[in-house]
């Protein structure tokens, strides 16, 4: 939940208090941490895959 009070916050103030704000700022490190989610859940099927395979080898 605490995740979501950043971008709410945001969208706050640029919706209803009408704050000025850098977009092409915004939209930056709104791609790199999307990016970064990307990343982390590729590499974390990726290691799950190889885990489960691991485990196949030694129970044989």
């Amino acid at each position: 939940m605490n995740n979501a009070l950043v971008p709410i916050g945001l969208i706050v103030n640029l919706v209803i208090w009408n704050k000025e704000a850098d977009i092409q700022k915004i939209l930056i490190g709104g791609s790199l941490i999307f990016a970064s989610l990307a990343l982390n859940e590729y590499l974390n099927k990726r290691n799950r895959s190889k885990s489960l395979l691991i485990k196949s080898i030694k129970a044989d």
